[in-house]
């Protein structure tokens, strides 16, 4: 019995002193050098990975965070390549938020 009130003590104490948790796998900046290649032609395992990550982000914001037409990986890339661009301000963001910050400011959902 003892036992469970120390582990639930336990338990309880780190939940308050975990504070907010937010996973991110990429920052803007990271996926912008990717993109980049991309964009050049240099076709790397880089590349593929900046492709990869930008194609999962918007499969998964289409109908819920995103309001997109149908379109190729390759407008998507320059889409959010071109936004980047212009707004190296928000490098330090999470990439999956430039991601969806620059495909709704084309296609902002009505």
């Amino acid at each position: 019995m003892q036992k469970s009130v120390v582990a639930l003590i336990t338990i309880l104490l780190c939940t308050l002193y975990a504070g907010h948790v937010q996973a991110e796998f990429m920052k803007g900046d990271n996926l912008f050098e990717l993109l980049e290649k991309e964009i050049h032609g240099s076709i790397t395992y880089q590349s593929g990975v900046g492709l990869g990550y930008l194609m999962g982000v918007t499969d998964t914001s289409i109908n819920t965070l995103l309001c997109l037409p149908s379109m190729s990986n390759e407008q998507v890339t320059h889409i959010v390549y071109n936004y980047m661009q212009k707004h190296p301000e928000l490098w330090h963001m999470s990439a999956a938020q430039s991601v969806i910050n620059a495909l709704h400011e084309v296609y902002p959902c009505k």
